[in-house]
């Protein structure tokens, strides 16, 4: 009879230790709080158009379900930009957040690994905010569409296909400061 007994303790150990690794890894926001920078960059089709100062600062509140979430876009410029919201974490499990401008506007944020992804309509604009989450940095992505569809395809014996295209793109990679 052979002695299985070290491989299986192995592999309860590596287990053990694996556990509390990821129980001790901080998930989003707590692994994200501090002060992000960089610069937006703004497209109108493929030409670039404009570059602002960005900066994005998560901090933790009193309460643990409440952040603070500052977007400032024109950073130290004349014409700066300041937005103070508050980040509410509605079900950490599920990877869902809330955004409260504090003017009666919220919107959803969901978790999907590691992008974060709003998606909402203003007048007659849809505008997607993708968050790409990384250990050292965070690209942000910004998409707007209109609303109503600029042509149409398919139907009959294939599913109707509305496109929508696209009015304006920006993106940020935005760095922790230290």
């Amino acid at each position: 009879m052979k002695n299985n007994f070290l491989p299986t303790f192995l592999t309860f150990v590596i287990c053990i230790v694996y556990t509390i690794y990821i129980g001790g890894q901080e998930s989003f926001p707590n692994s994200h709080a501090g002060v992000w920078v960089g610069v937006l960059e703004i497209y109108n089709g493929k030409e670039r158009t404009m570059e602002i100062p960005m900066k994005l600062e998560i901090a933790a509140t009193s309460a643990s379900d409440t952040f603070q979430y500052v977007l400032v876009y024109g950073v130290d410029m004349p014409n700066e930009d300041r937005r103070d919201y508050i980040l509410i974490v509605e079900n950490e499990t599920q990877g869902k957040f809330i955004i409260d401008e504090k003017n009666t506007i919220f919107l959803g944020l969901r978790q999907f690994n590691n992008k974060l992804i709003s998606h909402f309509q203003v007048g007659s604009n849809q505008i997607s905010y993708i968050y790409t989450l990384y250990s050292d940095e965070i690209d942000v992505e910004v998409w707007v569409l209109p609303v109503e569809a600029d042509f149409e395809s398919g139907g009959g014996q294939v599913p109707t296909v509305l496109n929508f295209e696209g009015k304006a793109y920006q993106r940020a990679k935005l760095t922790r400061m230290m």
